[in-house]
This record gives structure tokens, sequence and C-alpha cells, in this order.
């Protein structure tokens, strides 16, 4: 490749890293941080985690005898019949079931057991001397839409998950801070039906390390996270916030966060055609806020650009 063209690209090719819970996906970002000419183009991470599958969904027999029985399969079964009113045809036979999971149950195994995903975070967080933006998006596992009925039978139990991804981002974050690296903006992102499994108030400890020097706070959808940051005391630093509310029951803590923001606090996103934008209209009139706090609408786009 020609040089020139190689350095105009690269600071575009590598500006914003992707990375799932995966071999595949830490190994490519361990690869990128130990490459200095691609490390340092890095201003964006966005870390995508999922559902810790139960270790017996990785082995045949005690999937079959433990963890996913004949009978859970007819109770699934059952509930796929009455509400597709009897089309059976999309629901999946009970053979297939255990190797569309297995290759997960693997390959998440390998991660854990070797300690990949706290051992390859942190240290590539830490070679991002640019980085400025941390997103983490929590989805479903990566199989058939068919056999998402069969997820409920297969995880860890309820806040496990969570706790373990939030552990290895909070870990990566202290790791970057002694490296004078500061993560001004971040992002909750992901399904609204992942999110909301989780009671978010055993990990209030652990948003609170990694939101304490945030200036730019994004919330896309995950309301179980909303709900828990919205009763943390003031963040010292908070200048924006881009928030996604579509819940009346939720406006009043979220005018409470606000206030306590009130000094510091200088924009705020959130999207047309829900109740908080309609309520946010005399936001500027209230005691204490600043008269330059510029109130947006936006559409409902998640922003994956890099700010």
């Amino acid at each position: 490749m020609n040089k020139r063209l190689r350095a105009q690209s690269l600071p575009l090719l590598f500006r914003h890293a992707r990375v799932s819970f995966s071999p595949a996906g830490l190994a490519a970002l361990r690869g990128i941080a130990d490459a200095d000419h691609l490390s340092q183009n890095v201003v964006c991470v966005t870390y995508s985690v999922t559902d810790i599958l139960d270790p017996r969904t990785g082995n045949a027999e005690h999937f079959a005898s433990e963890l996913y029985s004949t009978r859970s399969y007819v109770e699934d079964e059952t509930d796929h019949y009455f509400l597709t009113n009897g089309r059976m045809e999309t629901f999946p036979e009970y053979k297939t079931v255990f190797p569309a999971f297995q290759p997960i149950a693997k390959s998440q195994r390998t991660v854990l057991d070797t300690r990949m995903d706290m051992d390859v975070v942190p240290a590539a967080l830490c070679k991002f001397p640019k980085l400025a933006k941390f997103t983490l998006s929590y989805n479903i596992p990566a199989v058939e839409p068919c056999f998402l009925p069969m997820m409920r039978w297969l995880k860890r139990n309820r806040n496990a998950p969570l706790e373990h991804h939030l552990n290895v981002v909070v870990h990566g974050i202290r790791q970057a801070r002694s490296h004078n690296i500061r993560i001004s903006t971040f992002e909750f992102d992901g399904r609204e039906e992942e999110w909301g499994h989780f009671d978010v108030a055993t990990s209030s400890g652990s948003l609170r390390e990694i939101l304490d020097d945030v200036e730019v706070l994004r919330l896309f959808c995950p309301r179980a996270v909303l709900n828990e940051i919205f009763a943390q005391p003031l963040f010292p630093h908070l200048r924006e916030i881009d928030v996604c509310i579509s819940y009346h029951k939720m406006l009043p803590s979220f005018e409470a966060f606000i206030n306590r923001h009130a000094s510091t606090i200088r924009s705020i996103q959130c999207h047309e055609d829900i109740p908080i934008c309609k309520s946010l209209g005399s936001l500027i009139k209230w005691p204490g806020v600043s008269q330059n706090l510029i109130v947006h609408c936006i559409p409902w786009l998640p922003q994956f650009n890099c700010f």
C-alpha cells in the first residue's frame, strides 16, 4: 500500500475499535493495542457483551439431564404453540438446541477460564493515549432467533453476568487512569430486554467508579441503568447528558438528577416524541440551572459516531 495512503487511512480505520466478548474479539483488541502504529489512532472503544451461559451448556450430558431436559423443551413448545396460534414450523427440534448453544458456551468458557477479558481489556485501554469514549453494549448471544426461548433455562444466575462485565470495565478504567488516560464520554447501549433482567443496584459501586470522571453521559434504552444512575449522588464533572426516556414514572428521578447537577450540566439531548422532551421546555427556568443550558430534542437514533 502507498505509504501516504496508509498514513491517511489508519486514523480513520482505527478511530473506533469494536470488540466482542469472545476469544476472537479480545484477541483482535489485543492485536490493535500491541501495534503502536494502530493503538495511537484509537479514540473510541465499543465493548459488546452478552449474557453468560451456564457452564453445563457446553456438555451434552449435563445439558440434557440437568439444564434443558425434554420436559423443559415441551414447556417452550407449548408456549410457542399458543403464542403463534399453532404455527409450529418455526420451532426447532430438540436435537438442534444443544448444537446451537454449545459453540457459544465453549467460547465463553475459554474467555472466563483464562481470564482473557480481565487481562486484555484493561491492558488495551492503557495503550490508547487518545481514548476519550467507551461504550458498553449489552445484547443477546449470537444464536438464531428461533432458539431465543431457550435462553431463560441456560443463563447463569440473575446478576452474575452484568457484575462480571462491569468488573472488567472498572478494572480497565482504573488502569487507564493510572496511565493518565481519562475517558470523558461513556455510553450505555444495547437491548432493553437484556439490561432489564438485572438488579443494577447491586452494582451501584461499579457504576459510580466507572462514571466518576465522565463529562458526557449517553444512555440509550437500558431503563435499569437509568434508574440506578439517576439515584446516584453528584458526578462532579458531568456537563452533558444524552438520554432516551419513554416512561412517565422516570421523569421525577431524572429531574432530581438534573437539579443535583445544575451547576455543571450545560447540555441535555433527548429524543423527540417522548414525554421527557415536553417536560424540559421550562428547564432553564429552574433555580440554580445555568442559563447557558442547551436542550436538544433529536430523532430517536443511537449515535454510532464517536462524538
